[in-house]
């Protein structure tokens, strides 16, 4: 099938959800998730009617679907690409690859947290691997906002009753600024593994981060939902 105009995209993986209206919503305040255009991965096709979301692609090696291929057939209109289980890359990266491919300039990764570990950290490094190819990616679970600021300015955009938290993933940091906050910053440099700007709080209408040099994960985070 032939996509056109796909700028944002929504890719659903096989973590944990948690609350799925609470997950929804937070998309929502990012595009109109009506009109998405959406990736399933994998087992996350599980997740789909909780989220509203109907696939325009699903993808994987299916290791997950437990030979539960019936459920291909709720959703016949999509397009499906399977995938050999060994491979070089995770589902969840294939299908990053598949957005951006397809001209996706946004990318809103849902299921992509959960007990394994080494999913969630590789997921949350493939945010720099969509910005070093030229997009945009945000993980967006129950408690969680998260993305990769590389060397620019951004206004803090704040959801309801969200904390702050900045971590380095550059071995230095050159003049990090935080204003608007509890705690600012003024042109601070700052070394990998730093816990200095964890929990944050939002103290004026216009926050904004202001990373001179390196790259640092984003996150807004609530206490359980």
């Amino acid at each position: 099938m032939c996509y056109r105009n796909v700028k944002e995209a929504i890719i659903v993986a096989n973590g944990v959800i948690g609350n799925y209206l609470s997950v929804s919503k937070k998309i929502s305040n990012y595009m109109d998730v009506k009109n998405a255009f959406v990736i399933s991965v994998d087992g996350g096709i599980f997740h789909m009617d909780k989220l509203g979301l109907i696939p325009n692609i699903i993808l994987g090696d299916f290791d997950s679907i437990n030979d539960d291929e019936s459920i291909f057939e709720k959703y016949s209109g999509a397009d499906v690409i399977r995938y050999n289980s060994k491979k070089d890359f995770t589902d969840t990266e294939l299908a990053i690859r598949k957005a951006l491919d397809l001209g996706a300039e946004k990318l809103y990764l849902v299921g992509c947290t959960g007990e394994r570990l080494d999913h969630t950290l590789a997921n949350i490094f493939l945010l720099d691997f969509i910005e070093n190819s030229g997009g945009k990616g945000y993980i967006i679970d129950s408690n969680n906002r998260i993305e990769c600021l590389s060397s620019n300015k951004i206004n803090l955009k704040f959801q309801e009753n969200e904390f702050l938290s900045i971590i380095p993933i550059s071995t230095y940091i050159e003049k990090i600024e935080i204003s608007g906050m509890k705690y600012d910053l003024s042109k601070k440099n700052i070394k990998f593994g730093s816990t200095l700007m964890i929990s944050n709080e939002k103290a004026s209408k216009t926050p904004y981060l202001n990373v001179y040099g390196g790259k640092v994960l984003v996150i807004y985070s609530t206490d359980r939902v």
